[in-house]
């Protein structure tokens, strides 16, 4: 599995759809569910997703967006300025936390590109790269 795949995480009885982020080494998964990055239960099983009605396996998913189907499901307007919005509050915040100036135009220069492209799961791709940078800058107590 790899970043933004859809993927049932069967519970016991229930079963939901979430979206595959990353698994650290040594550690495990991370996914995300409910609207928030989490780690499953050990004894989820997790397996590739499909929709029911299209069979695609296509998911739209971003922070305080529950996973659905793409195509059977596209982003609104709304949506995709959700997403473009909290993607460059989320540059912006890393970039600010770094000394090195060629790393912040870097940061500025890959939302530039990732915007232009236009797809959605890059822009939730790149927030949630900028949370962790964030995060591993905070908790590991240095700066670029």
């Amino acid at each position: 599995m790899k970043f933004g795949d859809a993927i049932t995480v069967k519970n016991g009885t229930s079963e939901r759809l979430a979206v595959y982020l990353w698994r650290p080494d040594g550690s495990e998964p991370s996914i995300f569910l409910a609207g928030r990055v989490v780690h499953p239960d050990l004894g989820a099983i997790l397996s590739p997703w499909a929709c029911p009605q299209c069979r695609g396996v296509q998911v739209f998913w971003g922070i305080r967006i529950p996973p659905r189907c793409a195509t059977c499901y596209p982003p609104t307007t709304v949506e995709r300025e959700h997403l473009l919005s909290y993607a460059v509050a989320c540059v912006k915040g890393l970039a600010a936390k770094l000394d090195d100036k060629a790393a912040k135009v870097g940061m500025h220069r890959l939302l530039d590109e990732t915007v232009s492209t236009g797809d959605v799961r890059q822009l939730v791709a790149l927030s949630l790269e900028c949370l962790v940078g964030g995060f591993t800058l905070k908790h590991h107590g240095g700066q670029s």
